[in-house]
């Protein structure tokens, strides 16, 4: 089935993997560790941490380098965000083919450009960062891949916000807007086998308000858990905030195809679960700020159902759909 093959997909696939092989409880600073939207790091003798997020996707800035460096810093921003945090400072790496060929020298220019008007309208300084130029085998490069660092400021301790559903019975909140969306995702990817058409659109104007409205509802302790929507799409971000006894039932009235509902990579999105009280008041924030907000669903006990319009799209054993999720990526390395 096509949501399996997806959450399969080493891109998509847990890391635990790979971050289950170091130490990532040095000096037993950290709050949050590897898994959720950004690492979370106390700042001893006080009620501060710090957020840190590391992101970029190399098929976006391949289809449009401009709109691809854009969506690079505002993803890693919003990782930031939806973590609890306030960010501050940006750093980067920009990895790409032969600048002498004038097709990659261009790459390079445009996605520079995109990642300047994101920080710009974000406010984000750029600390440093470096270039790691000539990336190619027997003349063929790689994609262009900017990869973003972006540390942010969390105020006290009680905003600091994972992004696993934490209570059975809270209700599943979309923010944002979902369009047909499906160049350089990877369901286009699944399906197609190739990157063709358009990245996701990014208006940096709803990226602000979106991010001043989720770091305005965390402050004000009004939300559970929270995740950007991004790599995947929505169907993904379902199944990576739920935990090994909590899941989802979606029942969403998207006017979209299943598909494109579920797997559409629009940006500019975050899920929430909140308590029900407070749906209201989450929902008159995002208003406020000229952000869609809607309610889809609800976090249930050892449940994985997704409906479109009260059709059943997905239902699924939630343990079984998180062990090919968890597996995925160790079971690939060690088959080849």
């Amino acid at each position: 089935m096509i949501f399996r093959s997806l959450v399969q997909n080493p891109e998509l696939a847990s890391k635990a993997w790979v971050y289950r092989q170091y130490d990532s409880m040095v000096r037993t600073s950290t709050e949050v560790g590897p898994g959720s939207d950004a690492a979370v790091i106390r700042v001893e003798g006080t009620e501060k941490a710090l957020a840190i997020s590391i992101d970029g996707n190399a098929r976006y800035v391949f289809l449009d380098p401009r709109i691809g460096g854009r969506i690079a810093v505002a993803e890693c921003a919003r990782n930031v965000v939806c973590s609890g945090g306030r960010p501050l400072a940006l750093t980067n790496g920009l990895n790409f083919g032969n600048p002498e060929k004038p097709e990659i020298f261009w790459q390079l220019e445009q996605a520079v450009t995109g990642m300047v008007e994101a920080c710009q309208a974000l406010q984000l300084p750029v600390t440093g960062g470096n270039v790691s130029l000539y990336n190619e085998t027997d003349g063929e490069p790689i994609l262009p891949t900017p990869m973003i660092g972006v540390v942010g400021l969390i105020e006290a301790s009680r905003h600091v916000t994972r992004q696993h559903f934490q209570t059975p019975g809270a209700v599943l909140l979309l923010v944002g807007n979902t369009r047909e969306e499906l160049g350089g995702s990877a369901y286009q990817e699944l399906m197609l086998g190739r990157l063709t058409g358009r990245p996701p659109e990014l208006d940096l104007t709803r990226e602000v308000a979106l991010q001043r409205g989720v770091l305005e509802v965390i402050q004000e302790g009004l939300v559970e858990s929270a995740h950007d929507l991004s790599h995947g799409g929505l169907g993904h971000a379902l199944l990576v905030c739920s935990t090994p006894t909590l899941g989802v039932n979606v029942n969403w009235g998207s006017a979209l195809r299943p598909d494109l509902a579920l797997f559409s990579e629009t940006q500019s999105r975050v899920l929430f679960s909140v308590s029900p009280d407070f749906v209201p008041r989450v929902e008159e924030t995002f208003r406020e700020h000229r952000v869609p907000c809607e309610v889809i669903g609800s976090v249930e006990e050892q449940t994985f159902r997704i409906q479109i319009r009260n059709t059943i799209v997905l239902d699924e054993s939630l343990s079984e759909l998180r062990r090919l999720w968890s597996e995925a990526l160790e079971a690939q390395l060690e088959s080849e």
